[in-house]
């Protein structure tokens, strides 16, 4: 196994609870892509597989960060969320969907280790964005290519909208003054 498929295995560990350590050692975990987000969106902007990697894994694991992680390290995963969610809010799209449009419910997360693999590795042979389209269940699923599913799953728009609702299960933003 490489260590990229290490780091996935660890994530969806953390998102299923399985991880093996306690709270401290996994929050370790989610501090480390944290820190990935934070120096890939620094070094190459919105919309680069190095963003979307770490920013999906963060959402990947918000159920953790929201009941289990110190405080701290909450706020810190919102933030880093919010702001991704602000990077691709202002990105240019032309997709009439994502795979984000039904939410972060059970099966999209369910998707989330597949689309690391992908993105992460994209010559990977073991899955192909084909096969996630199915899987996260999409009405028009059948009608993607696979160019066009990766599309959708990398666009900043999806992971903006991911990045969002994450953000706001850890961190609740509170009703907005008028």
């Amino acid at each position: 196994m490489n260590a990229l498929q290490d780091l996935i295995d660890d994530y969806e560990c953390v998102y299923h609870g399985y991880y093996l350590g306690d709270d401290e050692e996994i929050d370790s975990v989610v501090t480390a892509c944290a820190d990935r987000l934070e120096e890939a969106r620094a070094a190459h902007g919105t919309g680069s597989a190095d963003v979307a990697f770490p920013a999906l894994a963060l959402v990947l694991m918000h159920g953790h960060v929201m009941w289990h992680s110190a405080p701290g390290l909450a706020d810190r995963v919102a933030v880093a969320l919010r702001a991704v969610a602000a990077d691709g809010v202002r990105a240019a799209c032309g997709h009439p969907g994502h795979p984000s449009d039904q939410g972060l419910d059970i099966e999209q997360l369910e998707c989330f280790p597949t689309a690391l693999e992908l993105i992460g590795d994209p010559a990977t042979e073991d899955v192909s964005w084909d096969q996630l389209t199915q899987r996260s269940g999409r009405a028009d699923s059948g009608e993607l290519s696979p160019a066009e599913a990766e599309s959708r799953w990398r666009c900043p728009r999806a992971l903006a909208e991911f990045a969002a609702a994450a953000a706001e299960a850890v961190r609740p933003s509170g009703p907005v003054d008028s």
